[in-house]
């Protein structure tokens, strides 16, 4: 019977990003943490990297995570996600965007990320969904009931409101298509996070997803 992962198993991150600076700062932070990266300048040097592991190391007690930015050269992360699904690697993937990618991160956790994280970002909050995703395989499995049970206190307005955020619209645009004021939109948007109890743009987008 193969070993099974402990709280003490070894942690690898995989960090795929093709910004040289912004991979060492990121290797910076994971010096004292007890968890091992590797950082890769693109998906596709990853998967090549990937494809060369015997399957012995592959299958081995180890505790992974992916952590990958959406635009890059070749291969975005998007479609990094689709080949790992098409090669049935079941490993919990992180994305980092911009704040104009809400709605290709939002795609991305539709075709299984575990989750996304806007730049600039508290590095504490990066090590804290690695953990989320490697420690907690329930936390990244869907339950739309609860969902749903959860929408269901929103007013029509509010969930229009709700939509547009989880779309990755500003509140200048969303204004502008429902014919409202910013201000307006920026109430709905507070009272639709505090009914939710979320606390982020990315626990709304989680729940519009249905986990």
């Amino acid at each position: 019977m193969p070993e099974l992962p402990t709280e003490s198993t070894p942690i690898e991150i995989y960090l795929i990003d093709d910004n040289d600076r912004f991979r060492k700062s990121v290797r910076a932070l994971f010096e004292n943490t007890g968890m091992t990266l590797f950082d890769f300048s693109s998906a596709d040097e990853f998967l090549e990297q990937l494809s060369g592991q015997p399957k012995k190391q592959v299958r081995q007690c180890v505790r992974q995570c992916i952590v990958t930015d959406i635009h890059m050269p070749g291969m975005s992360g998007l479609q990094l996600i689709r080949q790992l699904q098409i090669k049935k690697v079941r490993l919990p993937v992180i994305v980092v965007s911009g704040s104009a990618d809400v709605p290709t991160a939002v795609a991305c956790m539709r075709e299984g990320a575990s989750n996304f994280i806007e730049k600039p970002f508290d590095p504490n909050q990066l090590i804290q969904q690695i953990h989320a995703a490697i420690e907690d395989p329930g936390a990244v499995l869907r339950n739309p009931d609860a969902s749903r049970q959860k929408l269901r206190t929103l007013t029509p307005r509010e969930k229009q409101v709700f939509s547009h955020v989880c779309e990755g619209r500003l509140n200048k645009t969303t204004a502008d298509i429902l014919g409202i004021s910013v201000k307006t939109v920026e109430l709905h948007r507070a009272k639709v996070i505090s009914k939710l109890g979320v606390r982020s743009i990315q626990e709304l987008v989680k729940l519009n997803l249905g986990y």
